[in-house]
């Protein structure tokens, strides 16, 4: 019977990357208290206080594995992570991180995902990330500091440049709050909602209808935009108006 190398106690693995055939050159240094390696899996197997750290980030857990060529790593249970993503603050915690990186640094967060990624704030089930893109699937929370806009729904997607979102599609029972600088707020509901920076609106469509103190108001498609907090209802329209107990007749 052959027994892959392990190593007991505080290990440290300081793996120097020049893999020209993975397009990588970087450094990565893997800590844990017990680290095992397969070599012909080529994999290295972590247990106990995994920390990964690697381009600005640091990944912690409380198992991993990853490849030794530093191409893919794998984090689950009590896994947290901080560090500086695409020149933005970063934290997050989940159940099980997946990380590549080549032949572009890709992360997948899964499982009661939380975390702050620059001004956006999210809790999800799933959330993908790549420099410009993301994806967040189960979305209980998606809220832009920099937009005052919070939105849930079953899928959100976006677009990212220069630490801002340009586009941004969130699809299926979507909820969009949208506060005022006096506190007060105004929900809107869809089934699609279509962002665009250039435009500076959010076009919901799909049973759209927004909700404000005692106004309702019903449209084919709700036109939002956030600087200002104006809505415009497009196509059939239907404005209720309930009273307040004690106004009026």
């Amino acid at each position: 019977m052959c027994r892959k190398p392990q190593l007991a106690g505080t290990v440290i693995l300081l793996v120097i990357l020049f893999c020209q055939t993975a397009g990588l050159t970087g450094e990565m240094q893997l800590t844990s208290d017990i680290m095992r390696y397969d070599p012909d899996q080529g994999v290295i197997y972590a247990e106990g206080n995994v920390m990964l750290t690697r381009d600005g980030m640091k990944i912690s857990s409380d198992r991993g594995e990853g490849s030794v060529d530093g191409t893919t790593a794998l984090f689950w249970n009590n896994v947290r992570g901080e560090g500086i993503w695409t020149g933005e603050e970063v934290h997050f915690s989940c159940d099980m991180a997946e990380a590549t990186f080549s032949p572009e640094t890709f992360y997948a967060l899964k499982g009661k995902v939380e975390g702050r990624f620059g001004q956006r704030e999210i809790i999800a089930e799933t959330v993908e990330l790549t420099a410009e893109t993301f994806i967040a699937i189960s979305v209980d929370k998606f809220l832009d500091l920099s937009r005052g806009v919070e939105i849930s729904g079953n899928r959100i997607s976006g677009i990212i440049e220069n630490k801002e979102i340009t586009e941004n599609i969130s699809e299926g029972n979507i909820r969009i709050i949208l506060e005022d600088d006096k506190g007060k707020k105004t929900f809107i509901y869809g089934d699609k909602a279509v962002y665009s920076r250039e435009r500076g609106s959010i076009v919901v469509t799909g049973n759209a209808r927004a909700l404000q103190d005692d106004r309702k108001i019903r449209a084919d498609s709700l036109v939002l935009f956030p600087e200002t907090n104006r809505i415009e209802a497009i196509g059939k329209s239907t404005l209720v108006v309930t009273p307040e107990k004690g106004k009026g007749n």
